[in-house]
């Protein structure tokens, strides 16, 4: 490691320590105030960032481990709360969601990555709203935290949808991808299946997912292999590493009940260190001159506009669930603030050639935006 990969680790790391405090002061969520760190420190040492392996390697790995975390915090319990007419009505909401978001997209004469930055949805910002509200074990808070965690699911298999389309357009290999993909969901659940069924013969096993607090911490080394055993796996089929680690810390969700004090040890380690890595990489790779532009910012605005106008516009169909007509016009503001999943699209755009440099940056500033803005507003809104 060279001397100035360690300055670089060392400018991130202070970072990740003291932006905890700032953000919480200035009242903006902890990611935005990594992202805004970032770009502080790339404007103030004008370094080649990107030159360090390490810092990009820690970046990547902090994004997988955030989205097998997303996965890992989906609460079976809670989603076997939902009705049938609930989850009818909440996967339908957010199809709406997707075709007003290309509609919108369509008149906007934007490219169709727009439409997927429009209807994404994300609950790791909407979760500790409703915790600080009390409102996780109460009939809306839980519902609307499903109507999220639905929307987060079907947002990252759009993400890949996407990704396909965007590297192969409507091809053969398109199909085989496609075709790969529901061979890895399959194979997946069959995966669930024999491990419940496993743990249910052999109980006291479960302790090797779960067991924390010993000098070997097996709990949190068997948590790794199960993320890097379903990334690699993706891997070997083409699909992106992000759905290999979601689907595999959806897996330990759903196969292991009580799973809050593995959820806590590996939070440690992801929102401790790996994760706030990737929301910094994030900032260093803002292009500045987007928020020194009124046209940028005048775009940013009009995404984070779209983002709750599209919600809003589809809003008739949660008519058709168990939401009362007051909680109809609360829940779409209440997942209008997908921060990961928008910096997700804005880093998966850029690297595809659809977003240049200022576009993706656009991206970023329009989800520090919405995450500020929306999640303020509904913060403000009586719940009780």
């Amino acid at each position: 490691m060279s001397d100035l990969d360690v300055f670089r680790l060392l400018l991130i790391i202070f970072g990740m320590f003291i932006m905890p405090f700032i953000s919480k002061k200035i009242n903006i969520p902890f990611a935005v105030g990594e992202i805004l760190y970032g770009i502080l420190i790339k404007n103030m040492f004008p370094i080649n960032w990107h030159d360090s392996a390490i810092v990009n390697f820690l970046s990547l790995f902090g994004f997988i481990v955030l989205m097998y975390m997303a996965g890992l915090e989906l609460d079976i319990r809670t989603l076997k709360n939902v009705t049938k007419k609930d989850a009818f009505a909440f996967v339908l909401y957010f199809f709406v969601v997707i075709g007003f978001a290309f509609f919108i997209a369509k008149q906007m004469n934007k490219p169709a990555i727009y439409a997927l930055a429009f209807s994404v949805t994300s609950i790791g910002l909407l979760y500790p709203v409703l915790k600080e509200h009390n409102m996780i074990n109460k009939p809306f808070g839980l519902k609307i935290l499903i109507l999220g965690s639905i929307g987060e699911i079907m947002s990252l298999f759009a993400i890949i949808i996407f990704n396909l389309y965007f590297k192969f357009g409507f091809s053969l290999e398109s199909l085989i991808k496609l075709t790969q993909l529901a061979v890895f969901v399959i194979l997946s659940i069959l995966f669930l299946r024999l491990l419940r069924l496993f743990l249910w013969w052999f109980p006291h096993l479960s302790e090797i997912f779960l067991k924390t607090g010993n000098t070997t911490e097996t709990g949190i080394r068997t948590n790794f292999l199960n993320l890097i055993v379903f990334v690699f796996l993706s891997d070997i089929l083409g699909i992106e590493p992000i759905l290999g680690a979601f689907i595999s810390g959806l897996i330990l969700s759903l196969s292991l009940q009580e799973n809050e004090n593995i959820k806590t040890s590996f939070g440690i380690i992801g929102n401790g260190f790996l994760v706030p890595i990737f929301f910094i990489h994030v900032g260093l790779s803002f292009d500045l001159s987007a928020m020194m532009s009124l046209n940028m910012i005048k775009e940013a605005c009009l995404v984070a506009i779209v983002i709750v106008l599209v919600r809003y516009m589809s809003s008739f169909v949660l008519l058709l669930s168990d939401f009362k007509l007051k909680e109809v016009f609360i829940a779409p503001i209440g997942i209008s603030f997908p921060l990961t999943l928008l910096v997700a699209v804005s880093q998966f755009g850029k690297s595809f050639g659809i977003l240049d440099a200022k576009g993706a940056s656009m991206l970023v500033l329009s989800a520090m935006l919405t995450s500020f803005i929306y999640s303020n507003v509904f913060k403000s809104i009586p719940l009780r």
